[in-house]
């Protein structure tokens, strides 16, 4: 029996919740359902910034404000990233059945090739991102290819890199079942 290829739509929505195998009723069902369960806790922190910071831009300096809007925008992401994950792991639907010891090896070479690259693009990530922080708020006054070649920051953020991928593999190694 063929595979047939999954919607573009449909992938994205695997993605984006971290499901694996067969995206059934049961799935698409939990899927709205948690969505729908994001979507209001999104409309909510959305409304309560929006609130906040209509109140702070007639007391405060703009600038500070946008600063704050920023991180606030992206603490209310890192919430509902970690509803999704909570929601799906709670009911299993992030699972990866395997059928034998082939398979697992499989998933587990796989799953390490996945966190490699991961790890690599978080610290491209961190780097690209705290370059243009450390630029914006150059306290030091160091030229561009110092802020970039930094050893002491290369080195942090190489390592956080390597706890993080070290932490993604094992969590995403206990969700792949015999």
């Amino acid at each position: 029996m063929g595979k047939t290829k999954e919607s573009l739509y449909i992938r994205i929505i695997k993605h984006i919740y971290g499901i694996h195998g067969y995206f059934d009723e049961y799935k698409k069902q939990e899927v709205n359902r948690i969505g729908n369960n994001a979507f209001l806790i999104l409309f909510l922190l959305f409304g309560l910034e929006i609130i906040s910071t209509s109140f702070s831009a007639l007391i405060f300096e703009s600038s500070n404000v946008l600063i704050v809007l920023m991180w606030s925008n992206l603490l209310i992401f890192l919430i509902i990233l970690l509803y999704l994950a909570f929601s799906v792991s709670k009911l299993k639907l992030d699972q990866i059945e395997t059928y034998d010891n082939k398979d697992y090896s499989h998933q587990i070479k796989k799953l390490r090739k996945k966190c490699i690259m991961l790890a690599f693009n978080f610290f491209i990530i961190e780097r690209i991102v705290f370059f243009l922080i450390d630029l914006l708020t150059n306290d030091n006054h160091l030229t561009i290819l110092q802020l970039i070649i930094s050893p002491k920051e290369n080195i942090v953020w190489g390592i956080t890199s390597i706890i993080f991928s070290i932490t993604l593999y094992f969590v995403q190694k206990s969700k792949i079942k015999k």
